[in-house]
C-alpha cells in the first residue's frame, strides 16, 4: 500500500492501522514523491490525500492513470474536501474511490481490503465529455460511463454512513 499524505500524523495513524492487518505500507508526503515511489516499486493500491504541496491528489490520480505502466493501479482519495465539484475533480483525476478523512477505520480496512481483492480497472476514458452546470458553474467531466458510477457509489456510502451516525447520535440524545 503506498500512502501520499503531508500530516506525518495522520499518514502515522493510517500507516499503523494498515499495518495492523498485514499490509506492507510506503509512505509519501506529498503527490510528486508517490508517483517517484510508485515508478520505482508498483504498489497494489494508492490511498492519497487530495491538498498536498508540489503535487495534489488529483494530480497524483490522474499521472497514476495515465501512465503506461501504473494505469490499472487503483487510487483512493481520503479528504475533507466534500462539495459537489469536489467529486467532479475526482471524477476527472480517474480516482476510484473518493472518501471522507473522519472515517471509521474498521470500514476503511473492509474497503481497502474488497478493493484489493475484487478492483477491475476500466477500460481506457472516452474523447469526449459529460457538460454539465451545477451551483451556477459549468463542469466537464471527461470519463467512461463506469468510473463515475463507481466514485458515486463510494460518495453514497459516506452519506449513508454519516446518515447511521447521526440517527445513532440522536438516539443517544433521546435516553
Amino acid at each position: 500500500v503506498l500512502i501520499a499524505e503531508d500530516s506525518m500524523t495522520q499518514a502515522a495513524v493510517l500507516k499503523d492501522a494498515l499495518e495492523k492487518h498485514g499490509w506492507t505500507v510506503r509512505v509519501a508526503t506529498d503527490g510528486t514523491q508517490a508517483l517517484a515511489m510508485a515508478r520505482r516499486q508498483r504498489p497494489a493500491i494508492v490511498i492519497s490525500d487530495i491538498r498536498m504541496p508540489t503535487m495534489d491528489g488529483y494530480s497524483l490520480s490522474k499521472a497514476i492513470k495515465t501512465d503506461p505502466v501504473l494505469h490499472d493501479v487503483p487510487v483512493v482519495l481520503l479528504t475533507s474536501l466534500s462539495q459537489p465539484h469536489d467529486i467532479i475533480d475526482a471524477v476527472n483525476s480517474r480516482a476510484d474511490y473518493y472518501f471522507l478523512k473522519q472515517w471509521d477505520y474498521d470500514v476503511l480496512i473492509a474497503k481497502i481490503a474488497s478493493v484489493l481483492d475484487s478492483y477491475q480497472p476500466f477500460p481506457e476514458h472516452s474523447q469526449g465529455g459529460l457538460t454539465l452546470r451545477m451551483e451556477g458553474q459549468t463542469y466537464t467531466i471527461e470519463a467512461n460511463a463506469q468510473q463515475p458510477l463507481r466514485l458515486l457509489l463510494s460518495t453514497y456510502e459516506i452519506a449513508v454512513q454519516q446518515s447511521m451516525e447521526l440517527a445513532r447520535s440522536r438516539d443517544e440524545l433521546r435516553k
